[in-house]
């Protein structure tokens, strides 16, 4: 140990070492996988260059991605994932056939999917099922009084229904009499004309003169019925 120089009686190699694998290990790894994104990390700038440029030669395809971000680089990769529901409670005790429909509630939690029937929702979930009421009054002019209430469970079925009814209500409404009375003569006799005839109706004894008889039956009904609706109803006695 004079400090002369000793022959060198060895062979130096140069290893690609890192804390985790050596390039050895990583590369049979990397073949084995065949991933379609290789990204490189937490390592000197100089020999992960080197380390790129070396899995660019282990795949010449360029069916593998690699990618070598900076510090603060962010690097975006789509997942597919493959959605598959499960049936449990009671749409679960029936076996189905190929080509069978289920119908029932979806519920996802976290990245799974249940499909249950509407009464097993709070068994199996911390949900509950709901009923929404809908009412609507609508404007009537009528002898029974000046409007009319609807009320009704919303479902597609039941508003389906609904709908017809209060578009038949509101044109009822928008109706114009058939027979209006247009003057009052002196004799007491209300002259009403219905499409071009005449009719005289007696307020007092409920005689019709008209020379068509359709209008007169017509008229006279509609007075009796009239007088019937605005009768006062006796009191029986005790």
């Amino acid at each position: 140990m004079n400090g002369l120089a000793a022959l060198l009686n060895m062979q130096v190699h140069y290893i690609s070492f890192s804390a985790h694998a050596d390039y050895a290990q990583m590369s049979t790894f990397l073949k084995e996988l065949m991933p379609l994104d290789i990204v490189l990390v937490h390592g000197e700038a100089n020999e992960l260059m080197r380390l790129t440029q070396k899995l660019f030669t282990e795949f010449p395809d360029g069916n593998t991605r690699i990618m070598n971000p900076k510090n603060c680089e962010s690097v975006e990769k789509y997942f597919t994932l493959e959605k598959m529901e499960k049936t449990i409670g009671r749409l679960a005790e029936k076996t189905l056939d190929v080509g069978d429909s289920v119908s029932g509630i979806l519920v996802k939690k976290g990245f799974t999917y249940q499909i249950m029937a509407p009464d097993d929702l709070h068994v199996f979930s911390q949900l509950s099922t709901g009923t929404v009421t809908q009412r609507i009054t609508i404007p009537l002019s009528g002898a029974f009084g000046k409007h009319i209430s609807l009320q009704w469970s919303s479902d597609p079925i039941s508003d389906m229904v609904s709908d017809p009814i209060v578009a038949l209500v509101l044109n009822i409404s928008r109706e114009v009499p058939k027979i209006v009375v247009e003057e009052e003569v002196d004799n007491g006799k209300l002259v009403i004309s219905v499409d071009d005839n005449v009719a005289h109706l007696d307020k007092e004894s409920g005689d019709v003169e008209s020379e068509h008889d359709g209008l007169n039956e017509r008229v006279r009904v509609a007075f009796h019925r009239i007088q019937s609706a605005v009768k006062p109803i006796p009191l029986s006695a005790d």
